[in-house]
């Protein structure tokens, strides 16, 4: 009896398992491969709750070494990167397409012991390691990304410093320019991009786009978006600066302009507190 018995719980923490896997699968890639929360491993059948580890017949606890973290030291190459998150405060980044098929990160040799990568499989994030001081000095990092590489998400992060990037392609960018400035010199294409320039700067030389949203409290905000003025709807407002749209502009307090299009199949929502908006475009 006592055998049965142990053979019944062994099957049904068995079946509790494959039940777990499938489910760990579905929310795994309903959070983005699961990074930091779930990950799936449906070849060894098992769940990943963070250190918690769940399988056919049993339940276990140990370190899951599903990411690593490296300085850049000599410069560093990643194979195919989904998801790209600077978080490069003080630093100098200047992001370049050419051929080949890795992002290649490198830095000047004063700061390259401290620039952290953490790459996953999916998303590979950079910062700076807690050592660091700048002494009021930018170091310099420079990303090359593949001519053809198109990411899932780009996240950008800089209390100060500056981005310049000649192009980039991606499904949905975040910008955060708090006291620094990003410049992007050549097309920059995102379905979606998002965020804010508190004091900083945000400036697209060339910048296609099905949707954006940004807000600068002190900051400045300019772009040439790809189409004509007919093909977005608009909402730009500005509570004590300028607008600028289409060669019109508005100064004073309690700026607004918005308008509507019939065939229009793009949004574009920019606020400023005390700073200025600047829109033009391609055609």
């Amino acid at each position: 009896m006592r055998k049965k018995f142990v053979l019944l719980i062994a099957a049904l923490m068995g079946a509790a398992g494959i039940v777990l896997v499938f489910t760990g699968g579905i929310l795994g890639i309903a959070t983005g491969q699961g990074r930091g929360l779930i990950s799936r491993s449906v070849g060894n059948m098992s769940l990943h709750l963070g250190d918690l580890h769940i399988g056919v017949g049993g339940i276990g606890f140990w370190k899951d070494e599903t990411s690593e973290t490296e300085n850049i030291a000599g410069g560093r190459q990643y194979e195919n990167v989904s998801a790209l998150s600077l978080d490069l405060d003080g630093m100098s980044v200047t992001m370049h397409s050419a051929a080949g098929s890795a992002v290649t990160v490198t830095a000047d040799a004063s700061i390259e012991d401290y620039i952290l990568a953490e790459w996953d499989g999916y998303e590979l994030h950079l910062e700076k390691s807690d050592g660091y001081t700048s002494w009021g000095k930018f170091g310099e990092i420079d990303i090359t990304v593949p001519e053809e590489q198109r990411f899932d998400t780009v996240d950008i992060s800089m209390d100060a410093g500056s981005l310049t990037a000649d192009a980039l392609q991606t499904d949905y960018l975040d910008l955060s320019m708090d006291g620094g400035s990003f410049t992007g010199t050549g097309e920059i294409s995102a379905v979606q991009v998002e965020g804010n320039a508190d004091a900083g700067n945000v400036e697209f030389a060339y910048l296609n786009t099905e949707y954006l949203d940004m807000s600068c409290d002190a900051g400045a905000f300019s772009a040439k978006l790809a189409g004509t003025r007919e093909d977005y709807d608009f909402d730009l407002t500005s509570d004590m600066g300028s607008i600028s749209c289409g060669g019109s502009r508005r100064d004073g307090i309690d700026n607004s302009l918005s308008e509507t299009h019939d065939n229009a199949e793009r949004q574009v929502s920019v606020n400023a507190d005390a700073g200025s908006i600047e829109i033009d475009f391609e055609n």
